[in-house]
């Protein structure tokens, strides 16, 4: 299994909001995410664990 997800993918599995997801990184709660070969901003699932 893939231990990464799109952003859009991270914030429907945390019920959660792209903008909201994106003010976390602002903030600082959340790491910035890595980039895919394509340029795709990509989140690790064990964010969601804290």
């Amino acid at each position: 299994m893939d231990n990464k997800v799109t952003i859009s993918d991270f914030a429907k599995l945390t019920k959660s909001t792209l903008k909201t997801i994106l003010y976390y990184h602002k903030i600082g709660l959340l790491k910035e995410p890595k980039r895919s070969d394509g340029d795709i901003a990509c989140m690790e699932l064990r964010n969601l664990h804290g």
